[in-house]
């Protein structure tokens, strides 16, 4: 459960909503399989970072208001594990915004 919990947290995070939208293949189609665009490591118990995100996926889950109550910590969080693909300050950094780039 908690694999599938951090996995939510992480496709959801705030950080990343301008890499996924820039992994549509169209207008209005996204790929089929985003993550060929955006490498979410997989979910390690051991790592603190995924634990946490994990126990902020169940907290989210508990409160009603999704990860509003907890987005700041998530985006740390995230902003730690994949920060090419990340938004700070306003613009991704890192990876180039065009998506020929990304594969």
């Amino acid at each position: 459960m908690d694999a599938a919990r951090y996995l939510a947290v992480v496709l959801n995070a705030n950080a990343l909503q301008n890499a996924w939208q820039e992994s549509r293949t169209a207008c209005l189609h996204f790929d089929k399989n985003p993550l060929r665009h955006v490498p979410v490591p997989r979910y390690d118990a051991g790592n603190a970072a995924h634990a946490e995100l994990a126990k902020l996926g169940a907290a989210a889950e508990n409160t009603g208001d999704g990860l509003r109550d907890v987005a700041a910590r998530v985006d740390e969080l995230v902003n730690d594990l994949l920060p090419e693909y990340c938004i700070r300050e306003g613009r991704r950094s890192g990876k180039s915004s065009r998506i020929e780039n990304w594969r």
